[in-house]
């Protein structure tokens, strides 16, 4: 297994991990190619895109990437998409992303990570195991915009 930089013509073996990996359990979403080819396509264009592929025998198994975003005195990283293909997962993959892409983003300047996941999910016991922790800082919130429409115009 080799892991290197993500490039921009990663998109076709990016979506194909994608969609495999968020199509089968725990998440169980209904990804299709040309849905899951506009999200990662939109994200690894952007000029502030950092991230790690994993590649194993001509294919990508893992990826771990997401965008820098300015702030005071570091950068902050915002991780986007995470994941290894399920085949694959539970062999030290994530960990060997996660060990390659920190040291990139350090010598950007980053302080600070930030993600989003599911409590009750394999990834958020992944992610405690690194000392990631529930912000006492951050709140995620969120609401569908009709009903964003309807209290605005209240």
């Amino acid at each position: 297994m080799n892991i290197r930089p993500i490039s921009v013509s990663d998109l076709d073996g990016l979506v194909e991990l994608f969609v495999a990996c968020f199509s089968a359990p725990p998440w169980s979403e209904n990804w299709s190619i040309s849905a899951g080819r506009a999200r990662i396509s939109s994200m690894l264009q952007a000029e502030s895109c950092r991230g790690v592929v994993a590649v194993l025998d001509g294919a990508i198994i893992g990826m771990a990437f997401g965008q820098i975003e300015g702030w005071l005195n570091a950068n902050l990283f915002v991780l986007q998409e995470f994941c290894v293909v399920p085949s694959c997962q539970n062999k030290g993959i994530g960990k060997a992303l996660l060990a390659d892409l920190l040291p990139r983003l350090a010598e950007e300047h980053v302080g600070s990570f930030y993600l989003l996941t599911d409590h009750a999910s394999p990834a958020y016991d992944f992610y405690t195991k690194f000392g990631f922790v529930t912000s006492s800082k951050k709140v995620v919130m969120g609401a569908a915009i009709s009903t964003l429409m309807s209290k605005a115009k209240a």
